[in-house]
């Protein structure tokens, strides 16, 4: 991946350098696909992988496929991180022409696969 004329690992290491933590709370941060806080007494584990239409799946497949596989890629994350799935949060970029019946797949794969 490049960012303006960043690869990927040097654009986390800005990231890195400009976001650092306040506190503590913090185990471990940016560089992996998830990140580790504490912020009671137990840590909590999170990871926001996208998919990218043209990247990691085209425009013809199944919405139900991709929200299961978009899922199941975060639930990889956290696995390889020795945590156990409590929930999840929806981020979905789509263009405004995208037919009611794709968001319904999406939703459905997302249901079935949770």
């Amino acid at each position: 991946m490049k960012h303006r004329g960043l690869s990927e690992k040097e654009l986390i290491a800005n990231l890195r350098e400009r976001f650092k933590p306040s506190d503590n709370s913090v185990l471990l941060g940016i560089g992996d696909d998830a990140a580790v806080f504490r912020p009671g007494t137990l840590p909590l584990v999170a990871t926001k992988d996208m998919l990218i239409e043209g990247v990691h799946f085209l425009p013809d497949h199944p919405p139900h496929l991709l929200a299961r596989k978009s899922l199941g890629v975060n639930l990889s994350d956290l696995a390889a991180m020795g945590a156990r799935p409590l929930g999840f949060t929806l981020a979905l970029a789509a263009p405004a022409r995208l037919p009611v019946r794709n968001v319904d797949g999406v939703l459905a794969g997302l249901l079935h696969e949770a």
